[in-house]
Protein backbone atom coordinates (compact mmCIF):
# COMPACT_ATOMS: atom_id res chain seq x y z
CA UNK A 1 0.00 0.00 0.00
CA UNK A 2 1.66 3.81 -1.10
CA UNK A 3 1.82 6.37 1.39
CA UNK A 4 -1.29 8.49 -0.89
CA UNK A 5 -3.19 4.81 -0.42
CA UNK A 6 -2.55 5.25 3.56
CA UNK A 7 -3.43 8.84 3.83
CA UNK A 8 -6.74 8.32 1.93
CA UNK A 9 -7.83 4.75 4.00
CA UNK A 10 -6.44 6.91 7.14
CA UNK A 11 -8.75 9.86 6.83
CA UNK A 12 -11.71 7.52 6.14
CA UNK A 13 -11.25 5.38 8.76
CA UNK A 14 -10.53 8.48 11.20
CA UNK A 15 -14.16 9.76 9.81
CA UNK A 16 -16.16 6.34 10.17
CA UNK A 17 -17.80 5.21 13.17
CA UNK A 18 -17.74 1.42 13.78
CA UNK A 19 -20.53 1.08 11.99
CA UNK A 20 -19.56 2.42 8.78
CA UNK A 21 -16.05 0.89 8.87
CA UNK A 22 -16.28 -2.01 6.46
CA UNK A 23 -18.54 0.31 4.45
CA UNK A 24 -15.46 2.77 4.15
CA UNK A 25 -12.87 0.25 4.16
CA UNK A 26 -14.66 -1.20 0.89
CA UNK A 27 -14.85 2.68 -0.65
CA UNK A 28 -11.41 2.78 0.01
CA UNK A 29 -10.72 -0.78 -1.90
CA UNK A 30 -12.83 0.87 -4.90
CA UNK A 31 -10.45 4.04 -4.77
CA UNK A 32 -7.29 1.95 -4.84
CA UNK A 33 -8.12 -0.08 -7.96
CA UNK A 34 -8.62 3.16 -9.91
CA UNK A 35 -5.38 4.75 -9.48
CA UNK A 36 -3.78 2.92 -12.09
CA UNK A 37 -0.69 3.87 -13.95
CA UNK A 38 -1.53 4.97 -17.62
CA UNK A 39 1.55 5.14 -20.23
CA UNK A 40 1.41 8.25 -23.19
CA UNK A 41 1.55 7.58 -26.75
CA UNK A 42 2.41 10.91 -27.21
CA UNK A 43 5.51 9.24 -28.78
CA UNK A 44 3.08 9.24 -32.19
CA UNK A 45 3.51 12.83 -33.18
CA UNK A 46 7.04 12.68 -32.81
CA UNK A 47 8.84 13.58 -35.68
CA UNK A 48 11.41 10.55 -37.14
CA UNK A 49 14.20 11.36 -35.53
CA UNK A 50 12.67 11.88 -32.13
CA UNK A 51 11.00 8.55 -32.31
CA UNK A 52 14.32 6.92 -33.11
CA UNK A 53 15.79 8.47 -29.72
CA UNK A 54 13.21 7.68 -28.31
CA UNK A 55 12.75 4.25 -28.76
CA UNK A 56 16.60 4.18 -28.56
CA UNK A 57 15.94 4.75 -24.55
CA UNK A 58 12.76 2.49 -24.19
CA UNK A 59 15.67 -0.39 -25.35
CA UNK A 60 18.02 1.19 -22.65
CA UNK A 61 15.84 1.67 -20.07
CA UNK A 62 13.77 -1.81 -20.58
CA UNK A 63 17.60 -4.31 -21.18
CA UNK A 64 18.21 -5.99 -18.09
CA UNK A 65 15.47 -4.48 -16.19
CA UNK A 66 14.09 -7.18 -13.46
CA UNK A 67 10.52 -5.40 -13.38
CA UNK A 68 10.39 -5.85 -16.86
CA UNK A 69 11.57 -9.09 -17.95
CA UNK A 70 9.21 -10.10 -20.60
CA UNK A 71 7.87 -7.83 -23.17
CA UNK A 72 5.78 -9.57 -26.19
CA UNK A 73 7.84 -8.30 -28.37
CA UNK A 74 11.96 -8.62 -27.86
CA UNK A 75 13.69 -5.52 -27.58
CA UNK A 76 16.00 -6.17 -30.46
CA UNK A 77 13.19 -6.14 -32.92
CA UNK A 78 12.72 -2.30 -31.62
CA UNK A 79 16.00 -1.98 -31.69
CA UNK A 80 16.12 -3.09 -35.77
CA UNK A 81 13.14 -0.98 -36.42
CA UNK A 82 14.78 2.27 -34.75
CA UNK A 83 17.94 1.18 -36.84
CA UNK A 84 16.15 0.91 -40.12
CA UNK A 85 13.74 4.23 -39.27
CA UNK A 86 17.48 6.29 -39.25
CA UNK A 87 18.93 5.11 -41.84
CA UNK A 88 16.10 6.47 -44.21
CA UNK A 89 16.04 9.16 -42.06
CA UNK A 90 19.59 9.96 -43.06
CA UNK A 91 18.83 8.99 -46.79
CA UNK A 92 16.04 12.05 -46.83
CA UNK A 93 18.35 14.20 -44.98
CA UNK A 94 21.30 13.19 -47.56
CA UNK A 95 18.81 14.66 -50.65
CA UNK A 96 17.24 11.18 -51.37
CA UNK A 97 13.67 12.84 -51.49
CA UNK A 98 12.04 10.41 -53.84
CA UNK A 99 8.22 9.17 -53.34
CA UNK A 100 9.50 5.65 -52.84
CA UNK A 101 11.98 6.28 -50.16
CA UNK A 102 9.63 8.69 -48.30
CA UNK A 103 7.12 6.32 -48.32
CA UNK A 104 9.35 3.75 -46.98
CA UNK A 105 10.27 5.87 -43.97
CA UNK A 106 6.24 6.39 -43.18
CA UNK A 107 6.11 2.63 -43.11
CA UNK A 108 9.12 2.28 -40.60
CA UNK A 109 7.66 4.59 -38.83
CA UNK A 110 4.56 3.12 -38.14
CA UNK A 111 6.32 0.04 -37.57
CA UNK A 112 7.84 1.60 -34.68
CA UNK A 113 5.28 3.20 -33.07
CA UNK A 114 3.18 -0.21 -33.31
CA UNK A 115 6.04 -1.85 -31.73
CA UNK A 116 6.72 0.85 -28.76
CA UNK A 117 2.56 1.20 -28.14
CA UNK A 118 2.35 -2.38 -27.84
CA UNK A 119 5.53 -2.14 -25.47
CA UNK A 120 3.55 0.63 -23.52
CA UNK A 121 0.39 -1.66 -23.22
CA UNK A 122 2.79 -4.58 -21.51
CA UNK A 123 4.53 -1.72 -19.09
CA UNK A 124 1.39 -0.20 -17.62
CA UNK A 125 -0.25 -3.79 -17.59
CA UNK A 126 2.88 -5.13 -15.68
CA UNK A 127 3.06 -2.28 -13.27
CA UNK A 128 -0.12 -2.15 -12.06
CA UNK A 129 -0.15 -6.20 -11.57
CA UNK A 130 3.02 -6.01 -10.18
CA UNK A 131 2.54 -3.30 -7.83
CA UNK A 132 -0.89 -4.86 -6.71
CA UNK A 133 -2.40 -1.89 -5.46
CA UNK A 134 0.88 -0.20 -4.33
CA UNK A 135 1.02 3.34 -6.49
CA UNK A 136 4.14 4.68 -5.86
CA UNK A 137 5.55 0.75 -6.50
CA UNK A 138 3.83 1.13 -9.82
CA UNK A 139 4.71 4.86 -11.15
CA UNK A 140 8.64 3.42 -9.98
CA UNK A 141 7.88 0.74 -11.97
CA UNK A 142 6.19 2.78 -15.01
CA UNK A 143 9.05 5.49 -14.35
CA UNK A 144 12.00 2.72 -15.02
CA UNK A 145 10.79 1.74 -18.54
CA UNK A 146 11.44 4.65 -20.63
CA UNK A 147 8.59 5.62 -21.61
CA UNK A 148 6.44 8.96 -20.24
CA UNK A 149 3.67 8.93 -18.20
CA UNK A 150 -0.19 9.93 -19.47
CA UNK A 151 -0.88 12.97 -17.80
CA UNK A 152 -4.52 13.65 -16.59
CA UNK A 153 -6.27 15.39 -19.30
CA UNK A 154 -3.97 14.63 -22.16
CA UNK A 155 -5.78 13.58 -25.11
CA UNK A 156 -5.82 10.25 -26.70
CA UNK A 157 -4.72 10.01 -30.35
CA UNK A 158 -6.31 11.62 -33.40
CA UNK A 159 -7.93 8.59 -34.41
CA UNK A 160 -8.58 4.86 -34.09
CA UNK A 161 -5.78 3.73 -31.43
CA UNK A 162 -5.44 0.99 -29.32
CA UNK A 163 -5.87 2.19 -25.51
CA UNK A 164 -5.00 0.05 -23.50
CA UNK A 165 -3.95 -3.77 -23.81
CA UNK A 166 -3.40 -6.12 -20.88
CA UNK A 167 -3.89 -9.93 -20.19
CA UNK A 168 -6.23 -11.05 -22.43
CA UNK A 169 -7.84 -7.37 -22.57
CA UNK A 170 -7.67 -5.13 -25.72
CA UNK A 171 -9.46 -1.53 -25.28
CA UNK A 172 -9.83 0.59 -28.62
CA UNK A 173 -11.17 3.91 -29.29
CA UNK A 174 -12.43 5.77 -32.55
CA UNK A 175 -12.68 9.32 -32.98
CA UNK A 176 -15.52 11.12 -31.44
CA UNK A 177 -17.51 13.05 -33.78
CA UNK A 178 -19.74 16.50 -32.94
CA UNK A 179 -23.30 17.10 -33.72
CA UNK A 180 -22.41 15.89 -37.43
CA UNK A 181 -20.52 12.77 -36.27
CA UNK A 182 -21.00 9.13 -36.75
CA UNK A 183 -24.29 7.38 -35.35
CA UNK A 184 -22.68 4.75 -34.36
CA UNK A 185 -19.27 2.77 -34.80
CA UNK A 186 -18.35 -0.85 -36.51
CA UNK A 187 -16.06 -3.03 -35.05
CA UNK A 188 -14.45 -5.82 -36.67
CA UNK A 189 -11.80 -7.99 -35.20
CA UNK A 190 -10.47 -11.35 -35.55
CA UNK A 191 -7.51 -13.60 -34.26
CA UNK A 192 -4.58 -13.44 -37.05
CA UNK A 193 -0.94 -15.45 -37.55
CA UNK A 194 1.51 -12.35 -37.83
CA UNK A 195 1.18 -8.43 -37.93
CA UNK A 196 -0.05 -7.50 -41.21
CA UNK A 197 -1.50 -10.82 -42.22
CA UNK A 198 -5.54 -9.96 -42.65
CA UNK A 199 -7.20 -12.56 -40.63
CA UNK A 200 -9.10 -15.36 -42.30
CA UNK A 201 -12.59 -15.14 -39.80
CA UNK A 202 -13.81 -12.07 -38.22
CA UNK A 203 -16.34 -10.94 -35.84
CA UNK A 204 -18.57 -7.66 -36.21
CA UNK A 205 -20.18 -5.78 -33.70
CA UNK A 206 -22.25 -2.54 -33.70
CA UNK A 207 -21.87 -0.27 -31.26
CA UNK A 208 -23.05 3.87 -30.14
CA UNK A 209 -20.33 4.26 -28.17
CA UNK A 210 -16.82 5.62 -29.36
CA UNK A 211 -14.92 2.50 -26.83
CA UNK A 212 -14.70 -1.08 -27.59
CA UNK A 213 -13.24 -3.67 -24.96
CA UNK A 214 -12.51 -7.00 -25.75
CA UNK A 215 -12.21 -9.43 -23.24
CA UNK A 216 -10.84 -13.44 -22.93
CA UNK A 217 -8.16 -13.29 -25.61
CA UNK A 218 -5.61 -15.78 -25.67
CA UNK A 219 -2.53 -14.61 -24.11
CA UNK A 220 0.26 -14.21 -26.37
CA UNK A 221 -1.95 -14.02 -29.79
CA UNK A 222 -2.14 -11.21 -32.17
CA UNK A 223 -5.75 -9.52 -32.79
CA UNK A 224 -6.40 -7.63 -35.73
CA UNK A 225 -8.97 -4.65 -35.45
CA UNK A 226 -11.00 -2.42 -37.97
CA UNK A 227 -13.60 0.63 -37.87
CA UNK A 228 -15.78 1.89 -39.63
CA UNK A 229 -18.28 4.62 -38.67
CA UNK A 230 -21.97 3.83 -39.18
CA UNK A 231 -23.24 6.46 -41.72
CA UNK A 232 -25.88 7.30 -44.57
CA UNK A 233 -24.35 6.16 -47.90
CA UNK A 234 -25.64 6.12 -51.25
CA UNK A 235 -28.40 8.15 -52.44
CA UNK A 236 -30.47 9.32 -50.08
CA UNK A 237 -34.14 10.43 -50.83
CA UNK A 238 -36.01 12.69 -49.09
CA UNK A 239 -37.58 10.83 -46.27
CA UNK A 240 -34.46 10.06 -44.99
CA UNK A 241 -33.86 5.76 -45.70
CA UNK A 242 -30.31 5.11 -47.62
CA UNK A 243 -30.28 3.08 -50.51
CA UNK A 244 -27.49 0.80 -50.85
CA UNK A 245 -26.25 -0.67 -54.80
CA UNK A 246 -27.34 -4.60 -55.18
CA UNK A 247 -23.62 -4.62 -56.37
CA UNK A 248 -21.73 -2.98 -53.58
CA UNK A 249 -21.22 -5.87 -50.62
CA UNK A 250 -19.56 -3.82 -48.33
CA UNK A 251 -20.68 0.05 -48.23
CA UNK A 252 -18.70 0.75 -45.03
CA UNK A 253 -15.26 2.83 -45.28
CA UNK A 254 -13.35 0.56 -43.48
CA UNK A 255 -10.24 1.74 -42.06
CA UNK A 256 -6.65 -0.10 -42.15
CA UNK A 257 -6.33 -2.79 -39.76
CA UNK A 258 -4.63 -1.89 -36.70
CA UNK A 259 -2.61 -5.57 -35.38
CA UNK A 260 -2.18 -6.01 -31.21
CA UNK A 261 0.00 -8.46 -29.38
CA UNK A 262 -1.73 -9.56 -26.03
CA UNK A 263 0.63 -9.91 -22.94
Amino acid sequence: MGKEQKAIFALLMALSGKRNRKKHARLFLMLAMNMRVEISLEFKKYNPAKLVEFGGGVVTAQSGNTDLPNPPDPLGDITTACGALDLLNKKISGGDLSKATRNLRNQKFNSLCDLLETNAGYVANTANRTAAGDYERALQIANSSGHVLQQKGQPHGRSFEKVRVEDGTVHVRAVRGGSGGPKGHLWRYGLTTAKGVVPTSTVTQYSKQVDMVLTDIPSKSIIAVQHANIELAGHVKKWGHPTFSFNTPDPYDWSDWIYIVVP
